[in-house]
């Protein structure tokens, strides 16, 4: 029997797409496919504890670790210290607290209801099949989704409504197959639209309305086409239970891109690596008792468990353009990639001809998008001093090879970096400082190798935790201080643990650039796969 999260979700489905195309098109249950291409995987494990299905939205987990569903965790439990005059290295200290290592899933927060196969929600409603939900209600195959209602099938969506199958939506109402959209409403199959209201096939434009193919029509005109357009796309749909992504479309019969002979000016931009080194000895120093200096040597270990991001030849300039492998970005084709600057460029001299206006159907889309349709991963907003390697930036200085570095500074081999500094090797990690490999967490001081914590400081190897300080080996675990494996031991005991740890850190350190130990792998190092 479907749950209620499920019957409701398919109302609103059936309602969303009667606001966008003008009738219902069938149920949720046949284009569950379709609606999971682009979000970020929701994943089944048992849990250990109780046998029952688990979803997990973080998927680095080693395989064989112990699971626990988030409601099955005990907080008041109280755990037995362990001798630390008795350990003679960090694998006989795991050996000793292996039973308290679970990692949980089915992570519900706040106050939030109605939520099915789905893991980091915070206060949110009706949520099905979507991972890392916060604040919002009605969302279904989708993740990293804020403040917003009515979504299918997105991801990275932000107060927004009524969106399907959309990427980078902030502030936007009723769109289709919308990438990377600031501030529009009413928009289909289009990509880096910003103030933009009824459009259609629009690439790489501001303050348009009513246009099709980057070309303004008046409000009559524009209204007549779409009449037309939407029956075709809705019936398309409806037909074979899918439709092709925007990428597809753009490569289907591609061209070149115009010449832009200099018409696609950035800003200058200082390429100093000095204050990002200084940043990262100062991160070493303070985390690991050691000053470390050229961070690319380590970007081989600083880059593993983060969301990955590679570059390619623009296919305007050949100059490198850097994305992530994730959401839209992982369907964009290498072959229509171009840069900010250059997308820019590209959206004020290419547009659909008014001749083309009255023959033009669905089927003429790829050839459309063909001429129209070269993509940016990037996004630049505000001020970007001294920023390197970084694609999506607001308010951020001195940062290298950051994607999304947000109102941030001294950061380095991060995925979304927000509101912070000196974060080295980090993913989704937002109001910090000071943090080497540390994951999904917020407000973080002074840690390493911490996965879906928050206000923590001076914390080693720690998941699922709040409030823990000067702490190691702590899973599923609040309000502690001077912990190791979930029991306090004192600072004398803590500092003798930390001294053995950080050696065996800085000896690997020192002799291969690299230390395989991570939160996603707890177990002896023999053990370790």
């Amino acid at each position: 029997m479907p749950s209620e999260a499920y019957r409701k979700l398919d109302k609103v489905w059936r309602a969303t797409c009667k606001i966008l195309f003008g009738r219902e098109i069938g149920g949720l249950e046949r284009y569950e496919g379709w609606l999971s291409e682009m979000p970020e995987p929701i994943e089944q494990r048992k849990s250990s504890v109780s046998g029952k299905e688990t979803a997990y939205s973080v998927l680095n987990y080693c395989r064989g670790s112990q699971s626990i569903a988030f409601d099955e965790i005990d907080y008041s439990k109280k755990s037995e210290p362990i001798s630390i005059d008795d350990t003679k290295d960090i694998d006989s200290l795991l050996r000793a607290i292996s039973e308290r290592v679970a990692y949980a899933g089915g992570v519900i927060l706040g106050n939030s209801g109605f939520v099915d196969d789905s893991s980091n929600v915070s206060n949110s409603f009706y949520v099905y099949k979507a991972g890392r939900i916060d604040d919002s209600e009605c969302i279904s195959q989708s993740s990293f989704t804020k403040e917003s209602k009515n979504i299918f099938g997105s991801t990275f969506i932000g107060k927004s409504e009524y969106v399907v199958r959309g990427t980078l939506n902030y502030r936007c109402k009723r769109t289709f197959e919308a990438w990377n959209a600031n501030t529009c409403s009413d928009a289909y199959f289009s990509h880096n639209i910003t103030a933009c209201s009824d459009v259609m096939f629009c690439f790489n434009v501001m303050s348009k309305r009513h246009a099709i193919g980057n070309l303004e029509l008046d409000r009559d005109k524009y209204a007549a086409l779409k009449a037309k357009l939407l029956p075709e796309i809705a019936g398309e749909l409806e037909k074979n239970g899918r439709l092709p992504s925007l990428a597809k479309l753009a490569t289907e019969t591609p061209t070149k891109p115009p010449n832009l002979d200099g018409k696609a000016h950035g800003q200058p931009q200082r390429q100093d690596m000095a204050p990002i080194e200084r940043a990262f000895g100062e991160a070493t120093s303070i985390v690991l008792g050691k000053k470390y200096q050229n961070v690319k040597s380590y970007a081989a270990w600083l880059e593993r468990n983060a969301v990955a991001m590679d570059s390619c030849p623009s296919a305007a300039s050949g100059k490198p353009v850097f994305f992530a492998r994730f959401g839209g970005c992982k369907l964009i084709p290498k072959s229509r990639i171009v840069s900010f600057e250059e997308a820019e460029a590209i959206g004020n001299m290419v547009r659909m001809q008014a001749t083309e206006l009255e023959s033009f159907s669905w089927k003429g889309a790829p050839a459309l998008l063909g001429r129209i349709g070269f993509m940016t991963p990037e996004f630049k907003d505000g001020v970007g001093e001294n920023v390197m390697e970084t694609p999506i930036y607001s308010d951020a200085t001195n940062c290298f090879h950051v994607f999304d570095a947000t109102y941030s500074k001294l950061c380095a081999y991060c995925f979304w970096a927000r509101d912070s500094d000196h974060l080295i090797g980090t993913s989704l990690v937002f109001g910090s400082s000071f943090c080497i490999k540390c994951y999904n967490s917020v407000k973080l001081t002074r840690c390493f190798e911490l996965d879906s914590c928050r206000e923590c400081t001076g914390a080693y190897f720690c998941h699922n935790c709040e409030n823990v300080h000067d702490s190691m080996f702590c899973f599923n675990a609040k309000n502690l201080k001077y912990a190791i494996g979930n029991a306090e031991v004192g600072k004398e005991a803590f500092e003798k643990a930390k001294k053995l740890l950080l050696a065996e850190i800085n000896s690997s350190l020192e002799k291969t650039g690299d230390y395989k130990r991570s939160i996603y792998e707890i177990a002896p190092a023999k053990k370790a796969r």
